[in-house]
């Protein structure tokens, strides 16, 4: 929340008067003896214990008026969510909601190896269930040739959503997906974001009335995401026939935003799975070798795109382009990939990244954050092959490639010069990009590379900043306020980043919230700024802010996405929040926006409905106490 106009909160002075007057009224008056009232006495103790509640309660109101006076002058507003429910009034952030839509169709109770598809379907949910949030409410849908059974209501207990899996049984002669999957949206729409686990076998062949529907379907629920959870057959095959993944739209627009996904929970792992899928666009002899199913990860979703470059790619260097992170030894994007500008166009899976963290202190916060994410530890949305080294011994490790580096020093000078050699001749291959805390000692680090701005490789560096950038005559002249609490040195270095670098509590929201905004082509991002020594300061709020960032890079989603073109930096401990007006002024001139609090990220581009004035519901409230004040006084 915050106030518009904070300068009345100087009234709440004013609260003093009232308790001064109460303090008043109860000087000791001098007792005179008197005959022939002690029954008067007897009357008097009595009321004595009446009295005095009435008079504090009378206090009570008139500070409360008071108080409600000066918060409508102040012109308090809230933050609500989405749907604008009551309890959001309260300050508190819009809850998330989880549909698993299962499907129980008769093909759901053929068996092999003495367990049913629909055993299977439990197992694979247990699974999905572990890796929801807490705080996100949870709804169990059984479908066939509609949803069965009566609409029960989102909990956020486990155990009850284990009971409903227990209690699932074949039902229906059908299986209508599309319909089902429209009526799990609809059970979200009072959310501010929900998503659709499908488990099903996909049999016989309902993703084709899927993939005729799937764009009005995303269309009609820009806000919740699909996710395709196949149930695996006895010896790791699939029903899935020989459906035609060409022919479901997986695009939500043209911004490479995925709409609908395939989750692996362990059944996409048999060998020889892909195959099985035709792909239009690509000659069958280079299935194999193009099409390859990853491992999949214990804990988390791991997300294995088929398809999804954008509909207007005509090329094999554009498809590419999308795919710029993306690096394998052989793993090219021959011209057959492409397909007609009628058609999607059809991309390999994206490999499985391989990692190489380098750490100075091992036990260090940043060290057990990167730990704790690649492991999946934070239900990470994308697997990685991982290995934690120490500097020294970073020459040995990059004998073998790896696509991606991360480099964590806590102790500035902590690298050898043959490290250093090791660490360019990787970046000139091209394999993977250099990501590190920006403290001064890797800074120092990043010039011996040789790493400058602009270079294919995705840095944050204050000392590399680009000499001129538009960018930061244009915040100026937006908000000149806010431009002079912002580092200028640390603004154009951010400014000329391929990728938006995020400070965030929640990695799953804020990505959300990114690929929302992608729909735009500028994006405002908030940024833990140290504005005493100008740097971004290797700290929680960063080392947080580099895993969600980390996430947003290895993403397939925003690889496709179109490049962020522009980026305005708030420095998050002097806007605490956003400026209401500034954020309305930025909207109106198309950034998308991703609005900051200290505590976390919103999930969502800025929307000015979402700030709710309580201006007049104070001074109705304020009326309202001050009538029960007058009453009440003239009753004592």
């Amino acid at each position: 929340m915050f106030f518009a106009n904070p300068i009345a909160l100087y009234g709440l002075l004013a609260l003093a008067v009232p308790i001064l007057l109460h303090l008043e009224r109860r000087r000791i008056t001098r007792r005179l003896p008197f005959a022939f009232v002690d029954f008067l006495l007897d009357a008097q103790k009595h009321r004595f214990w009446s009295l005095k509640v009435q008079q504090l309660l009378l206090l009570f109101l008139r500070l409360l008026v008071i108080a409600l006076v000066v918060l409508a002058l102040a012109q308090l507003n809230v933050r609500v969510g989405a749907a604008g429910r009551w309890w959001d009034l309260l300050g508190g952030a819009p809850r998330s909601g989880v549909v698993l839509l299962v499907d129980v169709s008769p093909s759901m109770s053929a068996r092999e190896g003495g367990r049913s598809r629909l055993d299977a379907a439990r197992q694979l949910a247990e699974s999905v269930l572990s890796t929801i949030d807490s705080q996100s409410d949870i709804l169990l849908l059984p479908f066939a040739d509609g949803i069965v059974g009566d609409l029960p209501l989102f909990t956020r207990s486990r155990e009850r959503a284990r009971e409903g899996l227990a209690q699932l049984a074949v039902a229906g002669r059908d299986t209508h997906l599309l319909e089902s999957a429209e009526a799990a949206a609809r059970r979200l729409e009072e959310y501010a974001a929900g998503t659709v686990f499908i488990l099903s076998d996909f049999a016989p062949r309902p993703t084709e009335a899927l993939a005729r529907g799937a764009a009005a379907l995303l269309e009609r629920h820009p806000s919740v995401a699909f996710l395709l959870v196949p149930v695996p057959l006895g010896k790791g095959n699939l029903a899935v026939g020989d459906v035609d993944l060409s022919r479901l739209p997986l695009l939500a627009g043209e911004t490479g935003e995925a709409g609908i996904t395939l989750a692996n929970f362990g059944s996409l792992d048999a060998p020889g799975l892909v195959e099985r899928w035709s792909v239009a666009g690509v000659p069958s002899a280079s299935q194999e070798t193009r099409f390859r199913p990853n491992p999949a990860a214990r804990g988390g979703i791991v997300r294995h795109r088929f398809m999804l470059a954008s509909p207007r790619a005509a090329s094999a260097s554009e498809i590419s382009a999308h795919f710029q992170l993306s690096v394998e030894e052989g793993f090219d994007y021959p011209d057959a990939i492409a397909a007609d500008n009628e058609a999607s166009v059809v991309v390999p899976i994206l490999p499985r990244p391989r990692v190489l963290v380098v750490a100075d202190n091992p036990e260090g916060l940043a060290a057990r954050a990167y730990r704790a994410l690649l492991s999946g530890e934070e239900s990470a949305p994308i697997a990685a092959e991982s290995e934690f080294i120490a500097p020294a011994t970073l020459a040995d490790a990059l004998t073998t490639p790896r696509d991606i580096l991360i480099l964590l020093e806590e102790t500035p000078g902590a690298w050898n010069a043959d490290a250093v050699a090791r660490a360019q001749e990787h970046l000139r291959q091209g394999r993977g990009l250099l990501y590190y805390p920006a403290s001064s000692g890797a800074g120092r680090f990043l010039s011996a590379l040789g790493v400058e701005a602009g270079a294919s490789v995705t840095h944050a560096s204050l000392e590399t900043a680009p000499p001129d950038d538009p960018f930061t005559e244009e915040l100026a002249e937006i908000s000149p306020e806010l431009w002079g609490r912002v580092d200028v040195r640390a603004a154009r270095a951010l400014s000329g980043l391929d990728r938006a670098w995020l400070r965030a509590a929640d990695g799953h929201a804020v990505l959300a919230g990114v690929k929302r905004a992608l729909g735009g082509q500028i994006v405002v991002v908030s940024v833990g700024l140290s504005l005493e020594d100008s740097t971004l300061a290797v700290s929680p709020a960063f080392v947080i802010g580099n895993q969600v960032a980390f996430k947003y890079l290895l993403d397939p989603d925003v690889q496709r996405a179109p490049r962020i073109e522009r980026m305005a930096v708030t420095a998050e401990s002097d806007v605490s929040p956003p400026d209401p007006a500034l954020l309305e002024n930025l909207s109106a001139r198309g950034f998308g926006l991703l609005s900051a609090t200290p505590d976390t990220l919103s999930a969502a581009p800025f929307d000015t409905g979402r700030y709710r004035s309580l201006t007049g519901l104070l001074l109705w409230l304020a009326l309202v106490v001050a009538g029960l004040e007058t009453w009440l006084a003239n009753r004592v």
